[in-house]
């Protein structure tokens, strides 16, 4: 089967130089989709980690909006500065810088959430808490799915 969305979760452990292992099954959508370089980016309480096709689609978007469109420009100047490119070593890890570390406040433990086109890199308590507050909601969630004929 091929894969080339990023789906589901899975827990790991920062090392001491900011290393972090990239799951198998998300190093295969990588491959199928030919991308070697990542952009690593700052999202509120996480990281978004972007096959770098995918992050200039994205960035063409922002760019064609414009800072005076709805995107406020001080969001994309702080998005732009702050952005990290990066590949995986031969053990398949990505090294996070210590500024985007804090920038997120991401501890040892981390969680990889796959998102469809980008994985999301949580600290662990910081996801506790986000799924907390799904759960809170979850039937006004389902409601609208329901509404797309999904399910």
């Amino acid at each position: 089967m091929i894969r080339n969305r990023f789906r589901g979760s899975s827990d790991h452990v920062l090392d001491n130089k900011g290393r972090l292992n990239f799951p198998a099954r998300f190093r295969d959508v990588l491959r199928n989709r030919e991308s070697e370089i990542l952009i690593l980016a700052p999202w509120k309480r996480y990281l978004r980690v972007y096959p770098i096709a995918d992050w200039e689609a994205l960035e063409e978007k922002i760019w064609n909006e414009g800072p005076t469109g709805d995107l406020n420009e001080t969001f994309v100047r702080y998005l732009m500065r702050n952005l990290e490119e990066c590949t995986l070593d031969k053990q398949g890890r990505i090294r996070i810088p210590q500024n985007l570390k804090q920038a997120v406040g991401l501890d040892k433990e981390v969680t990889l959430s796959g998102m469809r086109n980008w994985v999301e890199i949580w600290d662990r308590d910081a996801l506790l808490v986000d799924n907390a507050q799904a759960e809170e909601n979850f039937e006004k969630y389902e409601n609208q799915v329901r509404k797309l004929g999904s399910y």
